[in-house]
């Protein structure tokens, strides 16, 4: 009767558990995949990714060395590789795009767009955009305006760093 018990809770547990395994490690080989993706394109330009982030689906990353951004994004199948000189940025700036809707719980803000913007040195160039979030891509944020957020103070700081 104990071995049959032990059986069946050791099965129910396993049962219970698995799937978060199995999806931790896919969410491991995905982020593989796209930190490749993302490493690939930096060789193209002779750099390194030395600091990196995921969240969702892409990947933001920078060489330090060489002042270089940049990034990777697979939404519903659909692959954006991008990269800034950032010796040729003037500044960066998190920008969101949002609508205020009415609900029961009085106005929302439902965010279109979340944006790195990169301001270029020379007003003729136009202003360079790394797109986190885009309503047609995804349905809901998850943790983008943080990101946006933070990876602009991280390159304006190596911006002032180097003027």
């Amino acid at each position: 009767m104990d071995l049959g018990v032990t059986i069946v809770g050791g099965v129910i547990i396993a049962a219970c558990v698995l799937p978060f395994v199995i999806m931790g490690r896919n969410k491991m080989r995905r982020e593989k995949k796209m930190l490749q993706s993302l490493s690939d394109l930096a060789k193209t330009q002779n750099c390194k990714i030395s600091n990196y982030e995921f969240c969702g689906d892409f990947v933001i990353g920078i060489d330090d060395d060489k002042k270089f951004a940049f990034f990777y994004k697979n939404a519903k199948g659909k692959e954006t590789l991008d990269f800034v000189n950032l010796s040729d940025i003037h500044s960066c700036k998190s920008n969101k795009v949002a609508k205020t809707t009415k609900d029961s719980n009085g106005n929302t803000d439902v965010h279109d767009v979340v944006e790195l913007c990169f301001v270029s040195n020379n007003k003729a160039n136009q202003d360079h955009r790394f797109i986190f979030f885009n309503e047609e891509d995804s349905i809901r944020l998850s943790g983008e305006l943080q990101v946006a957020d933070k990876w602009s103070a991280l390159i304006n700081n190596l911006l002032k760093a180097v003027k």
